[in-house]
């Protein structure tokens, strides 16, 4: 089913679960396979990214932590780490 995605941007647990290892660093080095720029979400630890092999985990930017969202509009996404990514992206 990977390879006909564009993009994925899994949690930590679907990571693991989709991959079938035990920590998201590998996680993210199985989905490097099937895409240039992997994220995986770590909740409250923010966002773990690999692009060219290289791992980096982004914290979460607390101004940005949306505190209590209402359930028709659930974030897929936490704020923060797009902001990071962006950031770091440029």
């Amino acid at each position: 089913m990977l390879e006909l995605a564009d993009f994925y941007t899994p949690n930590q647990k679907e990571a693991l679960k989709i991959t079938g290892t035990n920590t998201p660093e590998e996680a993210a080095r199985v989905l490097s396979e099937f895409f240039q720029k992997v994220v995986v979400k770590l909740d409250a630890s923010g966002c773990l990214i690999q692009e060219n092999g290289v791992q980096q985990v982004i914290p979460v930017i607390p101004e940005y932590v949306h505190q209590t969202p209402p359930a028709r509009a659930m974030p897929f996404w936490p704020v923060s780490c797009m902001v990071s990514i962006m950031t770091v992206s440029g």
